[in-house]
């Protein structure tokens, strides 16, 4: 809503002759709208400010709630305080139609314009109390300086104050006085003069520096440079020495020291001391050499053979834990056995020059039946139940049979099983899976699984010397119902098949995808095609995840694609976009029986519009733009074109345009019929459904016809919703250009 304010006189609220003047001053105003003076309630903010414009406001903001001016105008008193000093003020103003909120609530004001000079009335209280007085019973300076001035101490720049005006907590050097509170002392040294008698409760953790004289120490403190007797117990924590001359300590009590630990007695270590009725710590023997004899014989020694009859444990600190070595050419052994029932007898050895299987293997060898069962030889190769591997792990499954993990030249690791030396098959693993019946991959019987390098991946049919180029191939020769290829999975019955009785190829599954089609770099993910070979041609063709589409469908004669429901809220064919652009394009003819859109309301075609459109304004052919259309301000405007579409929510229904032409085309789609929401400006009039509905002078904004005889060639449809007078806001139309 736009008001003016167009009168504005001041008045003093009393006669400053009759009685003391007060700082009330009296507003007197006229509020209008559109020319028509105001009459509903109104709240009215007011404010001083030290400027035009912009600048600071001065003292409070005052509020006047429910203010209902008559035949537009009002009065009412104003009181901001003692803030008039002379100075130019100036008065802003703010209203809003009262909506039954209160002035605690600052949303909703418009701010009147320009701010209002103050005249020289309300300044008159200000000489009440002067500004400036040598002599006056009430002046708000003194000398020129305000009176707050003269009550800091701050100001006193010159003489004395006498004792007497000090309070009794101030310290004075020229009297008695006692502290009640902790003193500290700040100077440099921390330190205070003067005999120090009287001082008393004095801390002596304080005391941070100098040293106490001994006169000063009490006789029950310990003296190094004293001779000194301890009546109590002492405990030292650290070892005391003493180096006195003579006897550098004395013990006078008669009964037994305890805890007294003398180094030496009588110049010797107290290791030197035995009596038969002590017992001495053997920590104490430090030297000498103990005899054999004066050994247990529960100890080990390592010039004799030792038999351990408990069980041990090697403990230390390095990695080697037991190192045996030995120079024999037969090789180092170590021998363990089990003397139980049934209980065997194995060697480790580490073969020496002489060893029959060779110098320099680890053997792990059955001594009971003088077998080896296991072998290492110097180039890591393992032998099970041998002693002489030849790859590198080779078991001995039986006399002359082996089974070989090797790797021979030019070949990927494979297994090979040897009967007498020869090869009686062969898998590796070279890209895939190879099962030969012997070394050579061309003989009878095999079962190849193999990569896409030109051999190939599966041949189960036992052809001699066949290399086909299928990835899987299968074949069925009869005439049932059978089946070349088969597939299931049992968890679900997920199944598919090639070359079935009526289908080359069939994929279901009860509970996913029945088929899946995917590709990286090629030209489509899944490709079909139906040529009868007939002319004229008939080809039907179509694919799914080609290079620039989701799917295709074409037909030489027939019909590209053909959708068929029998659902009855169900179609036949869905499409979307989710990025928000075009889920339908039909390059061409696009033929319905019938058209139903569900996503709007109305009939559109795009233009471009000067100005800030936006959705809900109603718009005018524009003269100086061919084509183009401008926001409609002026009342009744005959250039009148539509309002815009998409106004709260409502999206267009179809929208017309030429995308060839920019006289057919644009980025706002405008109603040309149908029904969309319209900003409406219903400050002069209500708006009922079935009013008629013309332009504004509220720019973009439709209103009421109450002139009937400048509405024709005006009228933009009739209003479908209300809006009360005196309120903007948006009124859903049926448009109706007329």
């Amino acid at each position: 809503m736009r008001r003016a304010l167009t009168l504005a006189v001041l008045t003093l609220s009393t006669s400053a002759l009759a009685q003391p003047l007060t700082t009330s001053f009296v507003y007197q105003g006229e509020l209008r709208s559109a020319g028509a003076p105001i009459t509903t309630p109104h709240d009215v903010r007011f404010s001083l400010w030290d400027a035009p414009a912009a600048g600071s406001q001065v003292g409070p903001t005052l509020c006047i709630d429910n203010l209902t001016p008559i035949d537009g105008r009002f009065s009412t008193p104003l009181n901001f305080g003692a803030i008039f000093t002379g100075q130019r003020l100036y008065l802003q103003i703010e209203t809003r139609s009262d909506t039954g909120l209160n002035c605690a609530n600052t949303s909703g004001f418009s701010t009147l314009a320009p701010r209002q000079e103050l005249t020289i009335t309300p300044h008159a209280a200000y000489s009440i109390t002067s500004g400036t007085a040598t002599s006056a019973t009430n002046a708000t300076q003194l000398n020129g300086q305000a009176a707050s001035f003269y009550t800091n101490a701050a100001n006193l720049s010159a003489g004395t104050i006498p004792d007497a005006r000090l309070a009794s907590t101030v310290a004075r050097t020229n009297i008695t006085q006692t502290f009640t509170g902790a003193t500290t002392f700040s100077n440099a040294s921390n330190s205070f003069t003067g005999n120090g008698a009287g001082l008393t409760s004095l801390n002596a953790s304080s005391i941070l520096s100098g040293t106490l004289a001994d006169a000063r120490l009490s006789s029950n403190v310990a003296n190094l440079a004293a001779a000194q007797t301890f009546t109590g117990v002492k405990n030292f924590n650290a070892a005391p020495v003493f180096n006195a001359a003579g006897s550098p300590f004395s013990v006078a009590a008669s009964g037994v020291v305890t805890n007294l630990n003398a180094d030496l007695l009588d110049g010797q270590h107290a290791a030197a001391f035995a009596l038969t009725s002590h017992s001495h710590d053997a920590a104490a023997i430090t030297t000498g050499v103990f005899a054999d004899a004066r050994i247990s014989g529960a100890f080990p020694r390592l010039a004799s053979t030792n038999t351990f009859t408990s069980l041990q444990n090697i403990l230390v600190a390095t990695n080697n834990v037991l190192e045996l070595s030995s120079s024999a050419i037969s090789g180092s052994w170590l021998n363990l056995e089990n003397t139980s029932a049934s209980g065997r007898r194995w060697n480790l050895i580490s073969t020496g020059s002489g060893s029959t299987e060779g110098v320099g293997k680890f053997l792990i060898r059955d001594n009971s039946s003088n077998l080896t069962r296991l072998a290492i030889d110097s180039s890591g190769r393992l032998g099970v139940g041998m002693t002489s591997p030849g790859a590198p792990l080779d078991v001995q499954i039986a006399s002359g049979q082996t089974l070989q993990f090797r790797q021979d030249s030019g070949l990927v690791p494979g297994i090979n099983v040897n009967t007498s030396g020869a090869n009686a098959g062969v898998m590796r693993l070279r890209n895939a899976i190879e099962v030969w019946p012997s070394d050579d991959a061309t003989r009878a019987g095999r079962v190849d699984v193999r990569n896409t390098s030109g051999t190939s991946t599966i041949a189960l049919n036992g052809a001699t010397g066949v290399v086909t180029a299928q990835g899987i191939s299968g074949e069925y020769t009869g005439t049932g119902s059978g089946l070349a290829v088969y597939g299931v999975r049992t968890g679900n019955n997920n199944r598919g098949w090639f070359g079935g009785w009526n289908e080359g190829g069939w994929a279901e599954s009860p509970t996913g995808t029945g088929f899946v089609a995917r590709t990286t770099t090629g030209s489509y993910a899944l490709y079909a095609e139906r040529n009868p070979g007939t002319t004229p041609a008939n080809v039907n063709r179509g694919w799914f995840g080609g290079s620039g589409e989701g799917a295709w469908a074409e037909s030489d004669q027939g019909n590209g694609i053909v959708a068929l429901t029998r659902g009855l809220n169900a179609a036949a064919v869905y499409c979307r976009n989710d990025a928000g652009g075009r889920a339908l394009f039909a390059d061409g003819v696009a033929a319905v029986r019938a058209l139903e859109i569900l996503g709007g309301a109305d009939l559109a075609e795009p233009f471009d519009i000067s100005g800030d459109p936006l959705p809900g304004m109603v718009v005018a052919i524009d003269p100086n733009n061919p084509g183009q259309l401008r926001i409609a301000h002026t009342p009744y405007d005959t250039a009148v074109a539509g309002i815009i579409s998409g106004a709260n929510g409502l999206s267009p229904g179809m929208v017309m345009r030429d995308d060839t032409s920019t006289l057919a085309n644009g980025s706002h789609p405008v109603a040309m019929t149908g029904r969309v929401w319209c900003y409406v400006d219903a400050t002069h009039a209500e708006i009922r459904p079935g009013d008629r509905l013309t332009t504004s002078a509220t720019p973009g904004h439709a209103m009421r016809v109450l002139d009937e005889a400048r509405s024709p060639g005006t009228v933009i449809g009739k209003a479908m919703t209300p809006l009360a007078k005196g309120e903007n806001g948006l009124v859903l139309v049926l448009v109706n250009l007329q």
